[in-house]
This record gives C-alpha cells, sequence and structure tokens, in this order.
C-alpha cells in the first residue's frame, strides 16, 4: 500500500472504532488498490467524517493558514465560490491549473491525516 492509502485505510479504522459500525458503510471498507484516484469513491459523509477528525485532532486546527489554504483550494475545485483576492493568488500561484491545485490539496490532506492521527494516538498512549 502507497502511504496515502495507508493513512485512508488507518483513518476509516478509526472511524469504525470510534463511530457506531454502521457509520461507514462495507463499500468504503474496502482494501484500496494502488490506483487510488480511480478506487476512490469517497461520499459526501465520508468526507465530512474526514474533516470532522481533522477539527477534533489537528493541532491548531482553527487557526493554521495550511487549513484555510485548503479551504480555498478545495472551494475553487468544486467551482464554489472564491473570493476575487483569492483567485488572483490561485492564478498566479498555480496558473489557473486545477491539476496541480488538486495535487496540493492531496498533499495539504495528507499531512493533515498524518499530524491527525499522531495527536490521536498521542492522546490514546496517555490513557
Amino acid at each position: 500500500m502507497k502511504n496515502s492509502e495507508i493513512i485512508i485505510y488507518i483513518f476509516q479504522r478509526n472511524q469504525r472504532n470510534r463511530f457506531s459500525d454502521s457509520y461507514i458503510s462495507s463499500s468504503q471498507e474496502r482494501v484500496f488498490s494502488p490506483n487510488i484516484t480511480k478506487d476512490i469513491e469517497m461520499n459526501n459523509e465520508t468526507y465530512r467524517s474526514f474533516w470532522e477528525f481533522i477539527a477534533e485532532w489537528l493541532p491548531g486546527y482553527s487557526s493554521r493558514d495550511d487549513v484555510l489554504e485548503s479551504d480555498i483550494l478545495t472551494r475553487y475545485v468544486r467551482d464554489e465560490e472564491v473570493w476575487e483576492e483569492d483567485l488572483k493568488w490561485i492564478n498566479q500561484y498555480y496558473g489557473g491549473d486545477k491539476q496541480l491545485v488538486v495535487k496540493q490539496l492531496i498533499d495539504l490532506e495528507t499531512k493533515f491525516a498524518k499530524e491527525s492521527l499522531a495527536a490521536y494516538y498521542e492522546n490514546m498512549l496517555k490513557k
């Protein structure tokens, strides 16, 4: 498994332990193939669950610039409303290329997942 596959697998395993077994459907509990972009079909509930976990466990979540960056880039990729000032920054930094923006989102969200899981397990070991 690639690092990103392991993180998602661990996240989903933790979600099953943290919430009821019905919280994540059985189709989301599978082990992922190497072609993660085609294999993962996150529905909105899973994506919300991911961000609920991040919001709870990521140190400094509410005051981090990289979390704000992720929010802005996510809205851009989804064709949601983005402030003009943010659009200028996206066009300047990424040339408006959504492929580059998605790559940055994957990097950011992988970092958030790793940091959140580390905090989660540190907390578990303290008990």
